[in-house]
């Protein structure tokens, strides 16, 4: 301050001492009414609400260490202990001191206020942090699960496409096999029904060859009969003529021999063409019989007139007998031709027997060939059967897969929503938890700069606190419901997996029991074709054997009409052609016979395969029942899949619940929000109302007790004291000034502390200054 100032300040001083003193000598109502107002003011709440925080400052600075700026008037009240207005004055400086210290004590409780509520915060934001990463810990979790989960489902869709492609494959060639067993089935059946008809017509002409036969045989009973009657005659007829009988003797001995001879090589040839022909060759058989029996009528007939003319012959048997003996020279000749076409034909026989020793093993190896055809296709029959009930099942459990295949979609789609949706919480509680944090350093600072109503705030922030602990409380139990349903949604998958992992080993087993069918199939077409293959040369060789017995026929018969003109030529062979009939009559029975065994091993033929079609009808009956079981339980397993649809229309109506309980939650923080904000701004116009109040206050008060030191030094006449009291108010005004710049720094709406530092700066620049200032005033 300049020297002027000074002075005036000086001036103004002297002149409120002098005005002072004249009111108190004047009168002393006056002093007494002036203590009664000055009572009265000091009754007002306002008044002894900064009384008591002056006294607040008092007691602070005694605990730094500090002298109260009242120290200053000591002197002066030692003095004058009777004057009253210092009393007055020592009173309002002692108030102030009590201020000053109720002050600080409020500064204190400030401070652990705010620490307590900085830790509370702390706390609440770790216990929030911490529950929103075990959140989201949970979600990646249970993302990645579903993640794992979908990409099991697409492997497995992708595996049940390819088996059902394969299946489809697979299925028309079995669908094919089946028919070409169906279309063999029926062509079975039409060569049964052939065999049959053929069947039938062998015994219709069996029956006519019998009856036949009996009327040949009673034929030649009465030609036998006539022969004797005219033998008889014959013989008495010789009696007459025994001379030319002797003759005849010698030559018919003669003649008998070769005939023999003869009758041996045709009968061992008739033997051996009896063993060689065939069932087809009967009907030339019976025809070639019958011509013979003609043959032999006609010669029967021819007979009889010549020996009705051998009365005639007799007288030329000496002409005759000349010419048998030219014909017996021929007949040598004819009987040499004939041993030599005998042992060609004794070689033929032999290679025919060859053949039919070698014909036979092959029957042999055919029959059992058939019998292990028939055993290969009981064996099939059944495997077949088994097919055809694992290729139902498969085709049930095929649809099953799709159904429980689609069921997995659906789930799969509905958790991907049900996770977009959790992404999308996450986010806004992102978001909120960003606002809560703004919204807290917020309440930091503003709550740093709290003093007269930190009580209110407090409560409230304890209800605030309680609120948020609740809500953290619902949010964990919200957790804990989500993880409950989580962990069902888990194990029912699992359950699922376990399912898929069923119908897959069940898959396979039916792939191993395709692969055994298929292979069990090859094997049977093989064997059908080897078996056509050796029937197709079978049915050869006996083309070969027909032709060849053809040609020996046709041989044969050349070779017979050959006989029979020789026959013709000679009149006595009529008992030899007699034997010679009977015997092929014996080879035609015997050939008979064997028709009839071949006839009954066709029948047998004919039994077992109307057995083997009764099998197959009884194994068409068992397929029936089977499909109808099969359809069974394709309702069965439509019901399941119903009450898995039931189930998880249960759990979409459970995740819907939690969306809006989710939801709720949401709603109620963006309130608390809402009323935090209107909390903020209610508090904050207050305070800023009550620090200019308090700042108003203050500066009244600073005014008033710089009037009356003022007034103090004016009333002091004494010059010793002037500079004393000057040096004494200086230290004052000092410690004044940086009272009142504390009061603005601290009390300044615009200087308001934002974060815990800027309020522990603050205390130590009121610490520096307190500890300053009595330094100052030992300088001063």
């Amino acid at each position: 301050m300049s020297k002027l100032e000074r002075k005036q300040r000086l001036k103004q001083l002297e002149k409120e001492r002098q005005l002072f003193y004249s009111r108190s000598n004047n009168d002393k109502d006056s002093s007494a009414e002036d203590l009664y107002e000055y009572k009265k003011r000091e009754e007002k709440p306002e008044v002894q609400k900064e009384v008591e925080k002056v006294d607040a400052m008092m007691d602070r600075f005694k605990s730094h260490g500090l002298k109260p700026h009242v120290d200053a008037f000591e002197k002066l009240v030692s003095k004058d202990h009777k004057n009253r207005v210092k009393s007055l004055l020592e009173d309002e400086r002692a108030r102030n001191a009590m201020l000053e210290e109720s002050y600080e004590k409020l500064l204190l409780q400030v401070q652990q206020l705010q620490n307590t509520h900085l830790t509370d915060l702390r706390n609440s934001e770790q216990r929030f942090h911490s529950a929103s990463s075990a959140l989201q810990k949970a979600l990646v979790s249970k993302s990645e699960e579903l993640i794992s989960l979908s990409n099991k489902l697409a492997s497995s869709q992708g595996r049940y496409e390819r088996d059902s492609r394969e299946w489809a494959k697979e299925r028309a060639n079995f669908i094919a096999q089946i028919d070409t067993l169906t279309a063999t089935t029926a062509e079975q059946d039409a060569k049964l029904a052939d065999r049959d008809r053929k069947l039938a017509e062998l015994n219709k002409l069996r029956r006519e060859l019998a009856e036949r036969i009996a009327g040949r045989e009673q034929d030649l009973i009465k030609y036998g009969k006539a022969l004797r009657d005219r033998e008889t005659d014959y013989i008495g007829e010789k009696e007459n003529r025994i001379k030319l009988e002797a003759k005849l003797l010698k030559l018919e001995k003669e003649f008998e021999r070769k005939e023999t001879e003869l009758r041996d090589l045709q009968s061992a040839f008739n033997r051996k063409q009896a063993e060689l022909e065939d069932f087809s060759a009967v009907k030339l058989t019976l025809n070639e019989t019958k011509r013979d029996l003609e043959d032999l009528q006609r010669r029967e007939k021819h007979f009889i007139a010549e020996l009705d003319q051998v009365t005639i012959r007799e007288r030329k048997l000496c002409a005759q007998v000349e010419e048998y003996a030219s014909t017996e020279r021929k007949n040598i000749n004819e009987i040499t031709k004939l041993n030599e076409k005998q042992a060609a034909l004794i070689n033929e026989n032999e290679d025919l027997r060859r053949l039919e020793s070698r014909l036979q093993q092959e029957l042999s190896i055919a029959q059992s060939k058939n019998e292990q055809r028939d055993e290969e296709l009981g064996k099939l029959d059944k495997q077949v059967r088994q097919y055809q009930q694992d290729a139902a099942k498969l085709l049930q459990e095929l649809s099953n897969i799709q159904m429980a295949a689609q069921e997995l979609k659906n789930n799969n789609n509905t958790l991907s929503k049900e996770l977009i949706s959790y992404k999308q919480i996450e986010q806004n509680l992102s978001r909120d938890r960003e606002a809560l944090l703004s919204s807290v350093n917020t309440l930091q600072k503003e709550l740093q700069t709290k003093n007269a109503e930190l009580d209110h705030a407090e409560m409230q922030m304890k209800e605030l606190a309680g609120r948020l602990e609740a809500e953290i409380a619902q949010q964990a139990e919200n957790k804990a419901i989500n993880k409950e349903k989580f962990n069902n949604v888990s194990v029912k998958i699992a359950e699922l997996q376990d399912t898929l992992a069923e119908t897959q080993n069940q898959l396979t087993e039916l792939r191993s029991n395709e692969k055994t069918l298929r292979a069990a199939l090859k094997q049977r077409e093989d064997s059908l074709r080897s078996q056509s293959a050796s029937l197709v040369e079978s049915e050869n060789r006996i083309q070969e054997l027909l032709a060849n017995m053809s040609k020996e026929n046709l041989e044969f018969e050349a070779y017979k009409n050959k006989k029979r003109d020789e026959l013709l030529a000679i009149q006595d062979k009529y008992s030899l052609a007699k034997q010679a009939m009977e015997a092929d009559v014996n080879q035609l029975r015997f050939q008979f016979t064997q028709k009839q065994t071949q006839l009954a091993n066709a029948i047998e033929e004919i039994s077992h395969l109307k057995s083997e079609l009764a099998e197959y009808a009884t194994a068409k009956a068992s397929l029936e029942t089977r499909v109808s079981e099969l359809q069974a339980a394709e309702g069965s397993y439509q019901r399941q899949i119903a009450n898995l649809n039931a189930n998880l229309n249960q759990n979409k109506q459970e995740l819907s619940r939690v969306t809006n309980r989710h939801t709720s939650l949401m709603d109620q923080t963006k309130r608390l929000d809402e009323e935090l904000q209107m909390y903020r701004e209610s508090t904050t116009n207050n305070r800023d109302a009550d620090i200019s109040r308090l700042q108003n206050n203050m500066e009244d008060l600073s005014k008033r007790l710089k009037s009356q030191v003022d007034t103090l030094l004016e009333r002091d006449s004494e010059p010793s004291h002037s500079r004393s009291n000057s040096a004494q108010i200086s230290p004052l005004k000092t410690r004044f000034s940086i009272v009142s710049g504390a009061k603005d720094i601290a009390y300044s709406p615009k200087s308001i502390p934002k974060t815990t530092d800027e309020f522990e700066q603050i205390d130590r620049l009121l610490n520096r200054t307190y500890s300053k200032s009595p330094a100052f005033v030992g300088k001063e």
